[in-house]
């Protein structure tokens, strides 16, 4: 089974990559893709790569819901 590598974007980067946005949450690329699915992650299309905006990846981590000890 092999592990994925993501790259960590550059701390003045404001759009990333689908790869950065994994790196930078600790995430899947499935998790993060559903994410934009569902509308929780906001991303742009320019081309064919997929953007997402270092604001938007924050909100997002910040939106999610708190769990306490007995959810874990």
């Amino acid at each position: 089974m092999s592990r994925t590598r993501y790259t960590m974007p550059p701390p003045d980067r404001i759009a990333l990559s689908l790869n950065e946005v994994c790196a930078l949450c600790g995430l899947g690329m499935t998790s993060i893709r559903k994410a934009i699915d569902t509308g929780a992650l906001r991303a742009a299309r320019l081309g064919k790569k997929i953007i997402v905006r270092r604001d938007d990846v924050e909100t997002f981590l910040k939106n999610l819901p708190a769990t306490g000890p007995k959810n874990l």
